[in-house]
């Protein structure tokens, strides 16, 4: 959790945080990084705290987040109190403006997001990194008024990671002019998709499958026709396309059931990949 303003103008375009709030809720982690922060001389600018999220800052701040004017923190190096002696720092000075919350799965995410109230007023930025579960994550994020502004994939091991730039208040820290915002950014694939040949040039940018596609694979993904992204679809449309094969052979209800459960995946990936196609010429 990230406190941007107290950046100098060199940290700030280097993308480094003045303070930090690191939470955990197990024991061992959150000693392992008080250690770290002991060793690094950074106790001054990262204070970690125990608890589930947003949560353990609202604990911490007893409650005061919303009314900064008046709350006071301690400077002491395992966490932030109440203590309201002269001196002391402003509780300001520590509200989180961005977030990282990365290393788990989407529903993981989903949950310690829907605590982001505790963090107060200035949280509007979040970067994610989830490792499963990433459908129902930007379902969350899209339903809940948090736009993907931007959006990475890596490869390691065979396996994908995305990463996920989230705004809670993208119309007025991201683009004055609100239609074209959320036209390039939470339908990011929409000008895609009508270039697509075999699809309909009037089709509505907010209809079923554009929409299940953007959170299965990622809006902003889609419109760069990120590399990455452009082999995961080829990976899973073979692997659909082979499992299907094998299901229709075997004749049972359960395998048939499973067939169109198959088919409509390979229907919509097939979709992505041709617009990830289009999109990366």
């Amino acid at each position: 959790l990230v406190h941007e303003n107290l950046f100098s103008s060199r940290r700030r375009a280097r993308g480094r945080a003045g303070r930090v709030l690191a939470c955990d809720v197990l024991e061992g982690p959150l000693s392992a990084a008080k250690e770290n922060v002991r060793r690094a001389g950074l106790s001054g600018r990262i204070r970690c705290l125990s608890g589930d999220g947003f949560h353990a800052m609202d604990m911490a701040g007893a409650g005061l987040w919303a009314d900064a004017e008046n709350g006071r923190v301690r400077s002491a190096d395992d966490g932030i109190g109440t203590a309201a002696a002269p001196g002391d720092e402003s509780l300001a000075e520590w509200l989180p403006e961005a977030a990282v919350i990365c290393g788990m799965g989407g529903l993981t995410i989903k949950h310690i997001l829907e605590g982001r109230d505790a963090a107060g007023p200035r949280l509007k930025t979040f970067i994610l990194g989830p490792q499963s579960e990433t459908e129902a994550l930007r379902r969350y994020l899209r339903e809940k008024g948090l736009v993907i502004e931007r959006e990475d994939m890596v490869c390691e091991d065979g396996k994908y990671y995305p990463l996920i730039r989230a705004l809670a208040d993208p119309l007025a820290e991201a683009c004055a002019d609100a239609g074209m915002f959320l036209r390039i950014r939470e339908n990011a694939a929409a000008d895609a998709w009508r270039d697509v040949p075999g699809t309909d040039a009037g089709s509505d940018p907010d209809c079923d499958d554009l929409r299940r596609i953007c959170d299965m694979f990622g809006p902003c993904l889609l419109a760069q026709g990120h590399p990455v992204l452009k082999d995961l679809l080829e990976k899973r449309l073979r692997t659909d396309m082979e499992l299907s094969t094998r299901l229709a052979s075997s004749g049972s209800e359960r395998a048939a059931q499973k067939l169109r459960d198959v088919r409509e995946d390979e229907r919509l990936t097939g979709l992505a990949l041709d617009i990830c196609l289009e999109r990366g010429r």
